[in-house]
């Protein structure tokens, strides 16, 4: 695994070093992604579960998927209807079947138990996120979901929508609930 994955460490890595400068609390941070920004979120909270050479410089207190999957290989196919191209098999270097150990590496929900908080706010993928919860619930992992009415994929990430507000209260209230 490569590109992507190596980014999103790199990125969630940089915050050590900015929180002295800033003063950040590193007790208080959270990973957050939409669509397939949120399958990034699960898996930079999975890191620690990857082996020494992903090892994470930081740990988040909770993790939020806003209505985004927690593996990649069942959305191959859809990826093409959902984006007009394929993009997790060219990202991925290869289908699961061609790189199943890769696949396994890139998918949180194989992953299992995280161990931070999960949120999980389900719009259009519900049933693709609903067995996630039930899969982190089941490894110990805490899990809080929110399902807005009549959700659609981006009125959950707008700001001054009923929807978007409602999520962005669920993760202010949640996020770092003791």
């Amino acid at each position: 695994m490569a590109g992507t994955f190596q980014d999103v460490s790199a990125a969630t890595d940089r915050v050590l070093g900015l929180a002295s400068a800033h003063r950040l609390d590193l007790a208080r941070v959270a990973f957050v992604g939409h669509s397939a920004g949120a399958h990034l979120a699960l898996w930079a909270a999975s890191r620690s579960k990857l082996g020494e050479a992903w090892t994470p410089k930081v740990r988040p207190a909770a993790v939020v998927a806003i209505d985004g999957p927690a593996a990649l290989a069942p959305f191959v196919g859809p990826d093409v209807e959902e984006c007009g191209r394929p993009v997790i098999v060219p990202m991925m270097g290869g289908t699961p079947a061609e790189r199943p150990d890769e696949y396994r590496l890139a998918s949180p929900a194989a992953n299992l138990p995280l161990g931070v908080r999960q949120l999980l706010v389900y719009g259009v993928l519900l049933q693709a996120m609903q067995p996630y919860a039930a899969a982190a619930r089941a490894s110990g992992d805490p899990v809080e979901t929110l399902r807005p009415p009549r959700a659609n994929h981006f009125d959950i990430i707008t700001p001054g929508q009923a929807n978007g507000e409602a999520v962005a209260d669920f993760i202010a209230s949640r996020a770092f609930a003791r």
